[in-house]
């Protein structure tokens, strides 16, 4: 029982430490523009200004918290881009 715990637990601390993304992210028209750092933490511009939020990664979706009630959800796309939830023909590639 203590060996399935410890592996449990192992599996859930190298998923938090290893699954951030890093880089800045935006689609063609620079409406959106997202930097990921792997720490979990995702600047997004917002009317010309930075705003800081926390997010994590849940399968192929990551989820922003923009505050006690409201998120954002993003999906991963199978090409490596993201999309806003909901939004179609909006795609935002990794920058270089």
């Amino acid at each position: 029982m203590k060996k399935i715990v410890i592996i449990s637990l192992l599996a859930v601390w190298l998923t938090a430490c290893g699954s951030g993304l890093d880089g800045t992210y935006a689609d063609a028209n620079g409406i959106y523009h997202y930097v990921f750092e792997p720490n979990g933490k995702v600047k997004i511009r917002e009317q010309g200004q930075m705003q800081e939020y926390d997010y994590q990664l849940e399968g192929d979706q990551i989820l922003i918290d923009l505050s006690e009630e409201s998120e954002e959800v993003l999906v991963v796309n199978d090409d490596g881009s993201l999309s806003p939830k909901g939004l179609k023909d909006v795609y935002l590639i990794k920058q270089e």
